[in-house]
């Protein structure tokens, strides 16, 4: 109660500020504490996918970050906790209604499932592959293993198509210039925009040439 008080006292009624002065004053402690609790466990078990865990953990902190984004375009906590009850009640009636709605799962879910049509989405760099995948580790080289598994999961989610697939990505991620996932070119395709014509990810945002350069050399996401 004490906590509460003092974030009320601070934020001035700004959802935004006090999901920040929440998070400096206790959850992002606890998301700490809760991360180096699970490796302390994992390390009693060498068979525990540490990978997935660990992007799973990391996606905590993600929408945490969306949480903040959404919570900007509101004025007031109850307006937004208004807004958020309103979404959750429309996810509940989408639920009850499924026939006219389209199924979203993970790629984790869906491995042994086929469909006719299949959309794969957020094929971008530091989404999919995640960005935890095969960034520099803080006391040592680059981790591969990581990369290796999100590339088995790009399989699994392109070859979950009968008939068509859908790949899509984005040209902007958190306010900055996005780069299509590795996996697009690796499965011998090349990124197209929405009418199917040009490369968008050529360019950057203020229309200059951008230069490419391959984070990682595999022959073919197949193979």
């Amino acid at each position: 109660m004490a906590l509460i008080k003092r974030i009320w006292a601070k934020c001035n009624n700004n959802p935004a500020e006090a999901i920040r002065l929440i998070r400096e004053h206790a959850y992002d402690t606890h998301l700490r504490h809760y991360d180096s609790r699970h490796k302390d466990e994992q390390e009693d078990d060498s068979e525990a996918p540490k990978h997935h865990e660990e992007v799973k953990l990391e996606g905590r902190y993600d929408e945490l970050e969306e949480l903040s984004q959404i919570a900007q375009r509101h004025r007031t906590i109850r307006h937004f906790l208004h807004a958020m009850a309103q979404l959750k009640e429309q996810a509940e009636d989408s639920s009850k209604n499924k026939r006219d709605c389209v199924s979203l799962m993970t790629v984790h879910k869906a491995k042994g499932l086929e469909a006719p049509v299949v959309f794969v989405m957020g094929l971008t760099e530091g989404i999919f592959p995640h960005r935890r995948s095969y960034t520099m580790a803080e006391d040592g080289p680059i981790i591969l293993s990581g990369l290796a598994e999100e590339r088995r999961l790009a399989y699994v989610a392109f070859t979950r198509a009968q008939q068509l697939l859908f790949l899509t990505s984005v040209l902007r991620y958190r306010g900055s210039d996005a780069v299509a996932s590795r996996f697009i070119q690796e499965a011998g395709l090349s990124p197209t925009d929405e009418d199917g014509m040009l490369n968008p990810y050529l360019m950057l945002r203020d229309g200059s040439p951008r230069k490419l350069s391959p984070l990682v050399t595999t022959p073919s996401l197949f193979e």
